[in-house]
């Protein structure tokens, strides 16, 4: 997965209020590691490529795009996970969770969200397994009856229509977290290149 990446590949950095360092390179790669360094999730793409934009990941060392993920903007950690804005204006939020959250929780996430759970979690644990395509696997029994140790919801938001529809661009994203949304999810907030700011939220 990171193979011709190196640290100049890195967007931002950052830690969680459960102690989960958070990488975030430009093309939407994510990392997350424990206090003594050891993965706690597969590596995942936080803004999936979209097939429809004009807008792609940038070249790697080796002089090849990877189509997988959407070059990014920007990258915000906050306290509950992440937030990303692409260069094509989608955005999305990337909640990282654990068995001490309220597995109901996950059950009731957006149609479009995507989970992620750990290798040893998911219905295939092949040699071949892709790291890069396997970040959409469900555990095989129900997730409220065995939550894995830490896992992710990624909610991606249609931030780019909105975008068009205005004839505007985003700059800045800050995150409110969801135990101060009035949803109860949380919320991404966005600046406008006309001087506003849009919040967008991920509710089911």
């Amino acid at each position: 997965v990171m193979q011709h990446r190196g640290p100049g590949d890195i967007l931002t950095i950052g830690f969680t209020s459960r102690c989960v360092l958070v990488v975030v390179l430009r093309d939407s790669l994510t990392l997350c590691y424990d206090l003594s360094g050891k993965s706690v999730l597969p590596p995942f793409f936080a803004l999936k490529f979209n097939s429809g934009s004009h807008h792609t990941s940038s070249p790697s060392r080796g002089g090849k795009l990877n189509m997988s993920g959407t070059e990014l903007l920007e990258g915000r950690v906050y306290e509950g996970g992440l937030a990303v804005l692409g260069v094509d204006m989608n955005s999305a939020i990337v909640e990282l969770l654990d068995e001490h959250d309220d597995p109901s929780y996950a059950d009731g996430m957006d149609i479009s969200s995507r989970r992620i759970v750990p290798k040893s979690s998911a219905p295939s644990s092949s040699s071949d397994h892709d790291p890069t395509r396997g970040d959409d696997a469900l555990s095989v029994s129900p997730f409220f009856l065995a939550p894995p140790p830490h896992y992710a919801i990624i909610t991606p938001l249609p931030t780019a229509m909105f975008a068009r529809s205005k004839h505007l661009s985003f700059g800045c994203i800050a995150v409110l977290p969801r135990q101060y949304s009035p949803s109860g999810r949380p919320e991404l907030f966005l600046s406008t290149s006309d001087g506003s700011v849009v919040v967008a939220e991920a509710n089911p």
